[in-house]
């Protein structure tokens, strides 16, 4: 793994889009190795022709208008001058509504050919046949593990990664200090400081159960730390399993002790409102390390995701998919592995503070910062669950978290309607 890292981005990576078509083949026996891209090579790639559009959206952490556009435009004239015989051009469109705009681009024939998408859509889009798979187009080689399993599916590459986040345990010294206490390495270290912080007037953690609440990042993990999974390998909702029922009731025990401010927790309360920024909170593990420096500045220490029976944390992966519908595929290939090459990446880092998903990618930041040590955790981050049905799956989950911390259900009959709900959705 990489020892230097990017400052983690506090730009949202949103999720959703639209679309239908066909697709799918049997599962190939190897890893994709962009074979017929590597083929390509010298005066043959050169000699590739044709128009080819890539849709982005906002990555840039800063509050200025055109961003995006300005680094993109610079990205895009590099790789015309290297291949000139292919025109690309980029458009920037907002998060909101992507999933309307794209599904009109595609219902007018007007879609890009190349749309940047997260796992969660990935997924969703491939079992629509929206996307189209990269195995004889992508040199998938210098790749994280974990960026190139969360991009394939079934055994075929579809996206190619552009940029990683992590999210780790951050938690501000100047508290942990003031109570006697290091960053938790597990459930019972947490539990441990609970009882530390509480005694001091301070609060262990802050709970993600608030309405806008991504459960990827405030409920799977505890789940997947417990050794468990919201769904099996076959696409399942197992949201009645053991692990499952364990994780609830370790974040209603969190509540129950007073652990944590279950307002801050469970409602709208803007973080910079939170007793995150009034520093009565000694560690956040639903944010990245780059969302907490505002509040805790130099004071952010930085720990692997907890351990109960194994660590586990989240980390999205931002990936360039191709459409299916794209009638210039393989001058798409040239750019998608002439973006992908770690000089590239690491321009999309500077830009973004996002992690290269390489690990010959340059980056800006070194260890002894709290970005440096975050790094390490990218070996144990998920980006989610790999489902069509997983985001509909996490708004139920959301709700029924909320009942069981705001003592209106038990963890057994929250627990029952998750299930209930998820089999009926899966059933639909």
């Amino acid at each position: 793994m990489a020892r230097g890292v990017a400052k983690v981005a506090v730009a949202a990576l949103a999720v959703g889009l639209l679309a239908a078509c066909s697709g799918g083949g049997d599962a190939p026996t190897a890893a994709p190795t962009g074979d017929k891209t590597a083929s390509m090579s010298g005066d043959k790639t050169a000699s590739i022709s044709g128009e080819v559009k890539f849709r982005t959206f906002p990555i840039s952490p800063e509050v200025r208008a055109n961003a995006d556009e300005d680094f993109w435009k610079g990205i895009v004239e590099d790789f015309n001058k290297e291949y000139p015989d292919i025109k690309l051009t980029n458009e920037v469109l907002p998060w909101a509504d992507r999933d309307t705009a794209l599904s009109s681009a595609i219902a007018g024939g007007v879609a890009p050919d190349i749309v940047y998408m997260i796992p969660n859509e990935l997924v969703k889009y491939e079992a629509q046949g929206v996307v189209a798979p990269l195995d004889d187009l992508l040199v998938t080689d210098g790749y994280f593990e974990n960026a190139i399993k969360y991009t394939n599916i079934n055994g075929h590459q579809y996206g190619a990664p552009i940029l990683m986040s992590v999210v780790p345990v951050t938690c501000d010294k100047t508290v942990l200090d003031a109570i006697g206490a290091e960053v938790p390495e597990t459930w019972d270290d947490l539990r441990a400081l609970g009882e530390k912080a509480k005694a001091k007037g301070y609060y262990a953690t802050q709970l993600g159960m608030q309405p806008d609440g991504a459960m990827d990042m405030a409920f799977l993990p505890f789940v997947q730390q417990a050794g468990g999974s919201t769904f099996d390998a076959e696409g399942n909702p197992t949201l009645n399993s053991p692990e499952v029922l364990e994780a609830i009731k370790f974040q209603k025990e969190l509540v129950d002790k007073g652990y944590v401010n279950l307002d801050d927790s469970v409602t709208a309360v803007p973080l910079e409102q939170s007793g995150i920024a009034q520093r009565k909170v000694a560690c956040d593990m639903t944010q990245g390390v780059g969302v907490m420096a505002p509040y805790w500045g130099d004071d952010r220490v930085v720990g692997l995701p907890l351990k109960n029976k194994v660590s586990a944390g989240y980390g999205t992966i931002g990936s360039l998919t191709l459409l299916e519908a794209s009638k210039n595929k393989e001058a798409a290939a040239v750019f998608l592995n002439w973006i992908t090459k770690p000089e590239q990446l690491s321009k999309i880092h500077e830009f973004s503070h996002f992690y290269p998903p390489k690990e010959a990618a340059k980056i800006t930041f070194g260890e002894g910062t709290p970005e440096g040590d975050a790094a390490k955790a990218l070996s144990v981050v998920t980006p989610g669950v790999q489902n069509p049905i997983a985001r509909e799956v996490n708004g139920v989950i959301g709700t029924e978290m909320q009942a069981v911390l705001l003592g209106q259900k038990s963890p057994e009959d929250a627990q029952a309607a998750m299930q209930k709900a998820a089999e009926e959705i899966a059933n639909r």
